[in-house]
């Protein structure tokens, strides 16, 4: 069978030999099947697809057509480059060519050519590729779809034997790496603290706030503001320290803002509520002050009825008419009005008198020594009647 299908692969590139405008014999190059970009790629699959594209226009340079897809690589297998007598021809159709078929070719064959050049110097290595291939130069570019778990899952196993092949070995090397790994994750520690978030927060900062809870924060603010610094106290700042503990709160600046003015009216209103009864309560300690300029010595009041027991009467028995004298009793103080006590505050001090005692002023209240006390005259008969005591 391996036969069969040998002759049968070479007598249909032989076929298509008989087809192109040249013999692959008169080529001086590698054959393409023999380049390892070529030989890279299976005969199935997506890449086998991707190459057959990319042989469309060698395809054409060599058989004058564009061929059927799965037939182009069979049919390039024994091309092995140009005749001499080819290169004008190659060179000139090869420069017609667009840039993307240009890198398509450079893929495909894997030519060592820049893409990044101009198009002139990267059409002219092209055409100098396909009149001498070589295998020799070409770089391989191996598929990145490489079994990496695999290969890891190797290595694991062969560095878990070897680890029981030579425990003691490893021990010292285990102990000498040990402060840099506790170093490493000391280090990495801290970050991840700053980057977790308890829980509780995390669960308060999904859910929006309440209206409530946010006004319970900004009257805290509020409160907390002295006086001076309240006015740089504006909607904008009060939203920016309050997004830190809520989150997002752009849609609520209607309640800040309401918050903010109920709190500082009641602020101010309490504070003029507390300067009027300072000025009160001064006003009303203002009069209290002036009875006390009252002389004290004043008397209130003057006893105006004489006692019955100060006056006694003395009564003879010889007849005629006595005279009862009682017990002086002191008149009241004669007292001026009270602006003139007042303005005699006021006056110079009182002058000496000769015998070197102190003159009162006149309206200093005097009492007299004896005022003259004039009783009713009572007289006694001679004779008393019959059955009257006798005095």
């Amino acid at each position: 069978m391996a036969e069969e299908r040998h002759d049968t692969a070479s007598s249909e590139s032989e076929d298509g030999a008989a087809r192109a405008k040249f013999a692959f014999s008169e080529g001086t190059g590698a054959p393409l099947s023999q380049l390892p970009a070529v030989q890279a790629v299976g005969s199935r699959g997506a890449a086998c697809k991707q190459l057959e594209a990319r042989l469309e226009s060698l395809h054409r340079l060599v058989f004058g057509r564009a061929g059927r897809a799965g037939e182009r690589r069979r049919a390039l297998e024994a091309f092995c480059g140009f005749p001499e007598a080819m290169r004008e021809a190659v060179s000139q159709r090869v420069h017609k060519l667009k840039k993307e078929k240009l890198r398509e070719l450079i893929q495909a064959l894997g030519m060592p050519v820049h893409i990044s050049n101009t198009h002139a110097q990267v059409a002219d290595e092209v055409a100098a590729f396909l009149m001498q291939p070589r295998a020799a130069e070409v770089k391989l570019r191996t598929p990145s779809k490489a079994p990496q778990p695999q290969k890891r899952a190797v290595r694991r196993g062969r560095a878990a034997a070897a680890s029981e092949g030579s425990e003691t070995e490893a021990l010292p090397a285990q102990r000498a790496d040990a402060p840099g790994t506790a170093s490493e994750e000391a280090k990495e520690t801290p970050k991840r603290a700053k980057k977790e978030v308890p829980a509780a927060e995390r669960a308060s900062s999904a859910l929006p706030p309440s209206d409530d809870a946010i006004r319970v924060a900004v009257y805290k603010r509020v409160l907390s503001t002295p006086r001076e610094e309240r006015s740089k106290l504006t909607t904008k700042a009060l939203r920016l320290e309050l997004e830190q503990l809520f989150g997002d709160l752009e849609a609520r600046k209607a309640v800040i803002k309401e918050s903010a003015s109920e709190c500082v009216s009641g602020l101010v209103a309490a504070e003029e509520a507390a300067a009027a009864a300072v000025s009160a309560s001064a006003s009303a300690a203002v009069p209290a002050a002036v009875p006390a300029a009252v002389p004290a010595a004043v008397p209130t009041a003057v006893p105006t009825a004489v006692p019955a027991a100060a006056a006694t009467a003395a009564v003879g028995r010889g007849g005629g008419d006595h005279t009862v004298e009682p017990s002086p009793a002191p008149h009241p103080p004669q007292l001026g009005e009270p602006s003139t006590l007042g303005d005699s505050r006021s006056q110079a001090p009182p002058r000496s008198t000769p015998d070197g005692s102190v003159a009162l002023p006149a309206l200093v209240p005097t009492f007299p020594a004896h005022p003259p006390t004039t009783l009713p005259v009572v007289s006694i008969p001679t004779h008393l009647p019959p059955g009257a005591p006798d005095l």
